[in-house]
């Protein structure tokens, strides 16, 4: 895309350099000469870059075309029935659109159901719309923007090769010293007292208790 629009910017510059001296006074006028300019970026432009073509949606039905088609000949006609083809190419429309997505979540409850995750993920990525690819700028060592993919890719492979190779330098063999910490902590196993003190604390009553009520009143009707 980067070469075309060089061949582009190339062959504009060539075609108007050489219109720069007119051969009559004639066609020297602001008009002609933005004519001419119309044409000469017009021409370059079919050829290099070519033309887009539009996709029709594919929710659309041929009544809603026709019905599209009929309100744009009444409008250039300045017809009054102009405005009920609208309001019925509209409806037509919203309606084509509703059954397109009923179906499309009929398939996807359907590929659910069956287990065809494959399909059902189709389905999600065409429903989601377009993804915009954001990419990051990227610069080279000096700062200029970097444009093309080639350049892209020189620039992270530079800048992964001098973030993997750096002289880490030699390492200190000195002892590390360890700091004292803020806090005791009794690493020693709990005591009978510490023991008989926490079963006979209020949590754990409570939590036997509620043992008790689960065993008594949860049990199968014929343990009961």
């Amino acid at each position: 895309m980067f070469d075309k629009r060089q061949a582009l910017s190339k062959q504009i510059q060539a075609e108007l350099s050489a219109a720069d001296e007119p051969t009559s006074t004639s066609s020297n006028t602001p008009e002609t000469r933005w004519n001419h300019f119309k044409e000469v970026v017009s021409k370059a432009s079919m050829s290099h870059l070519g033309t887009t073509s539009k996709k029709q949606k594919d929710w659309i039905s041929e009544h809603t075309m026709h019905l599209s088609s009929q309100a744009r000949d009444a409008r250039l006609a300045k017809s009054p029935v102009y405005r009920s083809l609208r309001r019925k190419a509209t409806q037509s429309a919203r309606n084509d659109r509703n059954r397109y997505w009923s179906n499309v979540a009929t398939n996807m409850e359907a590929a659910s159901n069956v287990g065809d995750f494959g399909k059902l993920y189709r389905l999600i990525r065409l429903s989601s719309g377009k993804r915009l690819n954001s990419h990051a700028v990227l610069r080279t060592a000096s700062g200029e923007i970097i444009s093309d993919t080639n350049g892209k890719m020189e620039r992270w492979a530079e800048h992964f090769k001098q973030l993997l190779n750096r002289n880490a330098g030699q390492p200190s063999h000195r002892p590390i010293r360890h700091l004292p910490t803020p806090y005791v902590v009794d690493c020693d196993p709990p005591t009978p007292t510490e023991i008989a003190k926490t079963i006979n604390s209020s949590e754990t009553k409570k939590l036997r208790a509620k043992m008790v009520y689960l065993q008594k009143y949860t049990r199968p009707a014929l343990q009961r």
